[in-house]
């Protein structure tokens, strides 16, 4: 643990829908990075979030409580729910309590009682407040009782929409921190409003578990060669199961080198999904969707992975990717973002793909011999480590807090 100043030492909540270790989705995972940074460079970390840990669902699946995680503090909440969702599950009946959700108050949506009762008591009390997901009721329920509220979206597109009242939001908070310095103008399109200026990079980094653990395993969870994404059922998971039988179809029987520089044929190649259960499963076809995966299972299948495959466009910096390259494997991405762009011209390959058939040629281009991709790796890794690191993100998060402290601007605004 870095050393720190005790009267420099900050009280830092940060709040996002879902948290834990078999967390997939993009905002809890950057979460978990930037929380486990801060509270490593001795800051008081807490980390508010629901009992819900389904991807699209509301229901309390967890137990309320505190409990703690690399380091940090967690404390869960019930999602109180509106009292007509519980009178019924008939399709017809639900179509009526929408129509009354518009006109009865306390039957509107979801209802974070236990969540807003503690940031009434305890809110003022942090010197920073990070909402880290999208901007949900979560954020609207929140963001006004604390004292120094931070907008601090996901790199994901859309993460804006949810919110009823955007501009609003902008006003409340005290600032927005943005993971990279592209992300400022992204923001201002998707909202239709100037990011306040009192805005700053606090940057991204990979999460604990990857940082932790840099070592091979020796023994494999899948049988042979296979090409790995962890994340949650979507468009673009659906996608990426066409495109790799485009590439199984494509090279059946074509020789490629696996990571002990054996020769195996296309056909021996396999597709595995982790994060989800929802995610297809056809062995046959050389699909596997192995549902939740913990830290320990998801780092072995990191480590044994041929390549990491990230399918989404809409996420700029996908916590996937940085965990891939913090630990020097070679990645297959579907990118529209600069900031991703970057590290493959860095890295020196443009392993990236549009379409199914530009990813059947392009997994054919990396599978086809070890050497390109451990170099490939390795410039990867090395790139990860000097822009995304834990401590660059805490010293902006420092910066941003002495800042507000003297009522100034933080020192490393955007341009």
């Amino acid at each position: 643990m870095s050393t720190l100043d005790l009267r420099s030492r900050a009280k830092i909540a940060l709040i996002v829908e879902r948290y834990g270790g078999d967390e997939a989705g993009e905002a809890g995972r950057r979460t978990r990075a930037l929380a486990a940074a801060v509270a490593d460079r001795g800051h008081d970390v807490t980390v508010l979030t629901t009992c819900s840990r389904r991807a699209g669902s509301d229901e309390d699946d967890v137990a309320p409580g505190e409990t703690r995680l690399d380091g940090v503090r967690v404390v869960r909440f019930k999602v109180q729910r509106s009292r007509l969702d519980r009178l019924t599950t008939d399709p017809r009946a639900l179509r009526v309590q929408q129509r009354l959700a518009g006109v009865i108050p306390w039957a509107r949506r979801v209802v974070y009682d236990q969540y807003a009762e503690y940031l009434d008591h305890r809110g003022q009390l942090f010197d920073a407040v990070l909402f880290t997901g999208a901007w949900t009721s979560l954020v609207e329920h929140g963001l006004s009782r604390t004292r120094r509220a931070v907008l601090a979206p996901p790199p994901i597109d859309g993460c804006t929409a949810a919110a009823q009242d955007p501009q609003g939001l902008l006003r409340t908070a005290r600032a927005v921190a943005l993971a990279t310095s592209e992300e400022r103008g992204l923001i201002q399109r998707e909202l239709g409003a100037a990011v306040p200026t009192s805005s700053f990079v606090l940057g991204a980094c990979p999460e604990p578990c990857a940082s932790c653990d840099r070592r091979r395993f020796t023994e494999s969870l899948v049988d042979g060669p296979y090409m790995l994404c962890v994340a949650h059922e979507s468009v673009a998971t659906s996608s990426l199961v066409e495109a790799f039988r485009t590439f199984r179809d494509a090279y059946r029987n074509t020789p490629f080198e696996d990571d002990r520089g054996r020769m195996v044929e296309g056909k021996l190649v396999r597709l595995v999904f982790g994060g989800d259960p929802r995610h297809v499963h056809a062995p046959s076809d050389g699909i596997l969707s192995l549902g939740d995966l913990d830290d320990v299972t998801r780092s072995r299948l990191v480590s044994g992975a041929t390549a990491i495959i990230h399918p989404d466009p809409s996420a700029r910096l996908p916590q996937s990717l940085l965990e891939a390259w913090s630990l020097g494997r070679p990645t297959i991405a579907r990118v529209q973002s600069s900031a991703v762009s970057a590290v493959f011209e860095r890295a020196g390959a443009a392993y990236t793909f549009e379409s199914p058939s530009t990813f059947a040629a392009c997994a054919a281009s990396l599978l086809s011999r070890r050497g390109p991709r451990e170099a490939f790796g390795a410039r990867a890794s090395q790139y990860v480590s000097q822009e995304f690191s834990p401590a660059k993100v805490a010293a902006s998060l420092e910066a941003w807090i002495a800042a507000s402290r003297g009522r100034a601007l933080p020192v490393q605004s955007t341009p």
